[in-house]
């Protein structure tokens, strides 16, 4: 009996060493065969594909090991249906890296304001199963058909995962922004000095810098977002202010940043006084709402923009530099130049989100410029720095009948050939 139970033990041992050199072996076997991809995922503008073991892929005529996490990053203009694959033994062979739901979207930074929504959905086939899952629901919400909600401010990652494909976007949800209505809210205080910091100057910068770049650099629509963003998502009003005159003055004065702004972004805290010539300040510098002097009216009043200092910054945000120019129809160069002027009663329905309107008191001098932003229901959404009343003073998108529109403005200018591309353009900002 003794002698058996010997035996058996012997025979359990024997069988477990085997079962341990088995699977040892296929380990071994797993790690020197094929690979497979666990997950792919898209950041900005890489693809990151991760195996389940450390694997060689050729690329760009050499092979590239995966990081420790067994992950290779592909930029996306060079990402294929196929890769080559060489294993820890050597061996070479192709995988698959099926592509065909690869969009190209170029939203991998989004902004959302508390308590507004924007919808991130992907064109995907008709058999694509598509999921939307937010890393943190306090922050942003998204639900099954891709909408995301603004809930509380911080940052957080939205994954929108196609088949085994998953795009990670970054969303930020702040309240220096606020939700677009339907129509202008003269509601709005005007702004005023110590509202912020550079840190949020910055941040406003981004934004608009994101708002252009979606609807198309140097493009028709990025004129008209810049405007639409200033007027719609930034809390505040910007004050009316009489220029103190012009960097190539045919006027008298000179100045930077007093009634005009020659830079890139918002005008919102002292750290912008660096981007100014100081050669070219008439008085103290002061940035929107700032107290500064008016030599036009001799008066102290809250610096901000006039007409031609608005839509100059606008097509500066959009990628254009139109120059030193003022609104008048005069001998010399004009913004009422950047395109051919018009008659506006004879081609009223002619005319474009993102042409120019010159008007004024006298259609032979002018004197006014704006920039058309909507149209909508017979009416027209006009985006202009005005002094003419209090409700209408300062920066604000005023809502014309074509009634009204040719009371005050004389001609339209087609903008056409000096936008070249009309880039992501919509009528109105609520379609």
């Amino acid at each position: 009996m003794k002698k058996r139970k010997l035996n058996n033990r012997a025979l359990i041992h024997l069988v477990l060493s085997g079962m341990l050199v088995f699977f040892f072996l296929l380990a071994l076997g797993f790690k020197n065969g094929k690979a497979e991809i666990v997950e792919r995922y898209i950041i900005n503008d890489s693809l990151y594909v991760k195996f389940d073991h450390k694997v060689s892929c050729f690329l760009n005529d050499e092979w590239t090991d995966t990081d420790d996490d067994n992950i290779l990053v592909i930029p996306v203009s060079e990402a294929e249906d196929t890769l080559k694959i060489k294993n820890s033994s050597g061996n070479v062979y192709t995988l698959g890296n099926d592509l065909s739901e690869l969009i190209d979207y170029d939203d991998s930074q989004i902004y959302l304001a508390k308590g507004a929504s924007d919808s991130i959905s992907y064109p995907a086939s008709q058999n694509a199963t598509v999921t939307y899952t937010s890393e943190n629901d306090n922050v942003v919400s998204v639900d099954e058909k891709g909408t995301l909600y603004g809930n509380n401010n911080g940052d957080t990652t939205v994954q929108v995962k196609i088949n085994d494909l998953t795009y990670r976007i970054d969303v930020t949800v702040t309240d220096l922004i606020v939700p677009v209505n339907g129509e202008f809210d003269y509601d709005k205080p005007f702004i005023t000095p110590d509202l912020y910091t550079k840190e949020e100057n910055d941040l406003l910068d981004e934004i608009l810098v994101s708002r252009v770049e979606k609807v198309g650099y140097k493009t028709r629509a990025a004129a008209v977002e810049a405007a639409r963003f200033l007027a719609l998502e930034f809390p505040y009003r910007i004050h009316y202010f009489t220029e103190n005159g012009r960097i190539d003055s045919y006027v008298g004065l000179y100045c930077d940043g007093e009634g005009r702004y020659y830079h890139k972004g918002l005008y919102l805290d002292e750290s912008r006084y660096a981007l100014l010539d100081s050669e070219l300040i008439s008085d103290n510098p002061a940035y929107w709402g700032e107290i500064v002097y008016d030599y036009t009216n001799d008066q102290y009043w809250p610096n901000g923009m006039d007409c031609s200092g608005f839509v100059s910054w606008c097509l500066l945000q959009a990628g254009y530099d139109p120059g030193d120019l003022g609104a008048g129809i005069a001998e010399w160069e004009d913004l009422s130049d950047l395109g051919p002027k018009i008659d506006l009663r004879s081609s009223l329905d002619e005319i474009r989100t993102g042409d120019l309107l010159v008007g004024g008191d006298d259609p032979i001098e002018g004197g006014h410029i704006a920039i058309l932003v909507g149209k909508k229901d017979g009416y027209f959404y006009v985006a202009e720095s005005q002094q003419t009343s209090e409700y209408y003073w300062g920066y604000c998108i005023r809502k014309y009948s074509a009634e009204e529109l040719l009371e005050y403005f004389f001609y339209r200018e087609d903008m056409s050939a000096y936008y070249g591309d009309d880039g992501v353009l919509t009528d109105y900002w609520l379609d």
